[in-house]
């Protein structure tokens, strides 16, 4: 697989943006599509690196979890470096919504860093599907010793 996205996923991400050109990235967009297809290498060429560095060697294709996760990672990221090309001179909307973009994607990398996530799934050995949990707050149980603790914790694996 030379990359774990398509053009279009990038396009989805950033559809309001892409309305007046047509829809899509073309060779009269900034970025144009060639320069795109280029940023979603560069993505997916982070993202393995990253995955390296948690552990985990390449993707195994019958990992249909794990690469859903994947492909929106390397989506996310393509669009927030596109969006920093063709949102400068869009507002301040646009400028933020560059930047969420970029925060989402750094977010998720930095779980594939810590053997969280997508990492965590392949890192196990089940072949089967596993339920990830992006739990970020919400309840806590009390322990045997009176204190208390999350009900479950971000990123663990059932």
């Amino acid at each position: 697989m030379a990359n774990y996205c398509a053009t279009s996923d990038v396009e989805r991400h950033l559809s309001r943006y892409l309305k007046p050109v047509g829809g899509s990235f073309s060779d009269d967009t900034t970025p144009s599509k060639t320069e795109v297809d280029g940023l979603i290498a560069d993505i997916y060429g982070e993202i393995n690196a990253t995955l390296s560095g948690a552990g985990v060697s390449p993707v195994p294709p019958t990992n249909a979890t794990a690469l859903a996760a994947l492909r929106l990672y390397n989506a996310l990221g393509a669009a927030a470096l596109s969006a920093s090309i063709m949102l400068g001179m869009g507002g301040e909307a646009a400028v933020k919504y560059a930047e969420q973009l970029q925060k989402q994607y750094e977010d998720r990398l930095s779980m594939i860093a810590r053997g969280e996530g997508v990492a965590a799934v392949l890192l196990s050995a089940s072949t089967t599907a596993s339920v990830i949990s992006n739990y970020t707050e919400g309840d806590f149980v009390e322990n045997d010793d009176g204190t208390q603790k999350r009900s479950f914790t971000k990123g663990q694996v059932w």
